[in-house]
């Protein structure tokens, strides 16, 4: 299956640009006939990685802001603290 120098019907090397536009558009399912399998199990590592694309934008466009902005407070909160201890001490 994998004699892509060879002559038969396995001479054809697969396509990667084929197989992400296919990934997109069929939802990670591959057309057996018209291309070759990269990987084995390539249907189920195409829908993993087609959902992981999918997850990520949302992800770093709102939430990751989100987390970054309770860590900045939470961060503002203990430097206020600190200073607060520091002018009792002082006093």
């Amino acid at each position: 299956m994998t004699d892509w120098e060879g002559q038969g019907e396995t001479a054809r090397a697969p396509g990667i640009v084929n197989l992400i536009i296919g990934m997109f558009l069929n939802f990670g399912a591959v057309d057996y006939d018209k291309e070759l399998p990269i990987i084995p199990q390539q249907e189920s590592v195409c829908k993993l990685m087609l959902v992981i694309a999918m997850v990520t934008p949302p992800w770093m466009l709102f939430v990751k802001p989100l987390l970054l902005l309770k860590d900045d407070l939470d961060s503002k909160k203990k430097k206020l603290e600190t200073s607060k201890i520091e002018m009792t001490a002082i006093s």
